[in-house]
C-alpha cells in the first residue's frame, strides 16, 4: 500500500510540472527516466524484467539521443517565431482524426487517405517530419539539402539514407515503417516529455504517464496540463499546414489543406480535440476485440521485448486489456454529446477491409458532406 501511494504521489506531482519550454520539457524527461530507472533496479522491478549489458545499451542510447531530438526541435520552433513568424497566422480547417483501438486498422485506414488523396485534399505528417522537423524551419533546411544532394550528386546521399531506412525498418512486420512514412503522430509529444508512446522504451512508466494515457478519462490530466500539451499540438500542425503551403506555393500548389492525424492515442482524448478544434472530424475504427485485443497485447508485448527484458512473454497482459476496454467504450460514449453527431462516424474494420474505397468515401461523406 505504501509502494502504491508513493508511486500516486509521484505522478501527482509530476502532473503539475506545467510549461512546454524546452528547460521544463526536459526535466520532465529526466524525471521519467531516473523515476523509471530507479524502479526497474527495485526489487519489484527485477521481477518483471531482467537486467542486461543489452538493456543498458538501449537507456544509454535513449539518454543520449532523446535530449539531442527535444533540443534540437525547440531550437526550430524558436527559429520560427524569427524566420516564418507568418505561421502563427495559419488557421487549421476541419481537421481529420483518427482515433480507435489500437491494431484496429487506423494506419491502414490514414494512410488509404493520405497515399489515394496525393496531396490533393489532405496532408499529413510523416515520420522525419515528425522526429526531425517539427518546425518549419528544419523543412525548409532538409528540402534544401535534398535538392542539393538531387543537383549536385545526384542523389547519393538520398539513396544512402534510403538503404539505411530499409536496414533499420525494413524487417518490422507490425506495419510498414520507416522515414518516408506517414506516422502517429503521438511521437510529437515526446518533445515536450509528455508521449505516451515512450513507454514503449520503458515499460515500467505507467506508474508517471499512465494518466496521459487514460487523459480525459476522469479527468486524469488536470485541465492546465491538457492545454499546454494540445497547444503545443497544435503549433505542429499549424507550422505543418504553414510549411507545406509555403514550401508548394512555387509550384501552384498553396491552398489550405485539411490536416489528418491517425493517433490511437487521442482516443481518450475527445474532449480536449473537441476544445482544441471546434470544427474537427472524428473517425473511430472499430475492430472485433476478439482480434484487436490480442493483437494488440502482442505488438506491445513485442516491442518491450525488444528494448527491455521481460521475465514473460506478454507483461502486463491485464492492465493492456483494461486500456482496450476503456478505448472502446470512451468513443461510444463522447459520439453524439461531445464530439457532434455530424462530426463523427465509425469506419468498420471488416467493411474497410471486403471494400476499402467505398467504406472511405462513405466515412468522408458522413464527416464532411453531412
Amino acid at each position: 500500500m505504501k509502494e502504491y501511494s508513493r508511486k500516486g504521489m509521484l505522478s501527482k506531482y509530476f502532473l503539475r510540472l506545467r510549461g512546454r519550454g524546452v528547460v521544463v520539457s526536459l526535466v520532465r524527461f529526466y524525471w521519467f527516466f531516473f523515476s523509471t530507472l530507479l524502479h526497474e533496479l527495485s526489487n519489484d522491478g527485477r521481477k518483471q524484467f531482467k537486467w542486461s549489458s543489452y538493456r543498458a545499451f538501449v537507456l544509454l542510447a535513449t539518454f543520449v539521443m532523446v535530449p539531442l531530438l527535444m533540443v534540437w526541435n525547440h531550437a526550430g520552433l524558436l527559429i520560427d517565431d524569427f524566420i516564418f513568424p507568418a505561421w502563427a497566422f495559419e488557421s487549421v480547417e476541419k481537421p481529420l482524426f483518427i482515433v480507435g483501438n489500437a491494431r484496429s486498422g487506423t494506419t491502414w485506414f490514414h494512410r488509404l487517405l493520405v497515399e489515394a488523396d496525393d496531396s490533393t485534399i489532405f496532408t499529413s505528417m510523416r515520420t522525419w517530419e515528425i522526429v526531425f522537423a517539427q518546425s518549419t524551419a528544419w523543412k525548409v533546411l532538409f528540402l534544401t539539402l535534398y535538392n542539393a544532394d538531387k543537383k549536385f550528386c545526384r542523389g547519393l546521399f538520398f539513396r544512402i539514407l534510403q538503404t539505411v531506412d530499409d536496414v533499420a525498418f525494413g524487417h518490422i512486420k507490425v506495419h510498414p515503417l520507416g522515414l518516408q512514412e506517414y506516422e502517429e503522430d503521438e511521437w510529437l509529444m515526446v518533445s515536450i516529455g509528455l508521449s505516451q508512446l515512450i513507454m514503449f522504451l520503458f515499460p515500467l512508466g505507467g506508474h508517471l504517464l499512465n494518466p496521459v494515457v487514460m487523459f480525459d478519462q476522469d479527468d486524469a490530466v488536470p485541465a492546465g496540463l491538457r492545454k499546454d500539451i494540445f497547444s503545443f499540438y497544435k503549433d505542429c500542425v499549424r507550422k505543418h499546414l504553414y510549411s507545406h503551403r509555403l514550401l508548394s506555393a512555387e509550384e501552384g500548389h498553396g491552398h489550405v489543406k485539411i490536416f489528418v492525424s491517425k493517433n490511437p492515442a487521442f482516443t481518450m482524448r475527445l474532449e480536449t480535440i473537441m476544445e482544441t478544434f471546434p470544427d474537427a472530424r472524428v473517425a473511430c475504427l472499430l475492430r472485433d476485440p476478439i482480434q484487436s485485443v490480442p493483437s494488440m497485447v502482442s505488438y506491445i508485448g513485442k516491442a518491450w521485448n525488444t528494448f527491455a527484458c521481460p521475465v514473460r512473454k506478454y507483461p502486463n497482459a491485464d492492465g493492456l486489456v483494461a486500456f482496450c476496454t476503456a478505448a472502446y467504450k470512451f468513443p461510444k460514449r463522447h459520439f453524439g454529446s461531445t464530439v457532434p453527431v455530424h462530426q463523427c462516424t465509425f469506419i468498420h474494420y471488416e467493411h474497410l477491409k471486403v471494400r476499402p474505397s467505398t467504406e472511405a468515401l462513405r466515412g468522408l461523406k458522413a464527416l464532411y458532406c453531412g
